[in-house]
């Protein structure tokens, strides 16, 4: 497995909560369609419907690490982000 690969976050100035995260995506493919869910855990903001999603491309190996709402993680537990 190659190294963990800490992608910009996006600038969630102003934008709502559901849009502030980032679909989760594989930037050396070039898709989602190779993804696994490592982790999943609440954001540090306890109010927040933001969590930190760690998730690895089973196609090139590289393991990734950010901000995501729960229907970003959701997309990629079913099949792909719409998109």
């Amino acid at each position: 497995m190659k190294t963990l690969h800490d992608p910009q976050m996006s600038q969630s100035a102003g934008r709502s909560e559901e849009t502030a995260g980032r679909y989760p995506w594989c930037s050396i493919c070039l898709t989602d369609a190779h993804l696994r869910m490592i982790s999943v855990t609440p954001h540090k903001d306890a109010q927040s419907r933001l969590v930190e999603a760690t998730y690895a491309c089973a196609q090139c190996g590289t393991v990734f690490s950010h901000t995501a709402t729960f229907s970003q993680i959701a997309a990629v537990r079913q099949g792909g982000s719409p998109h």
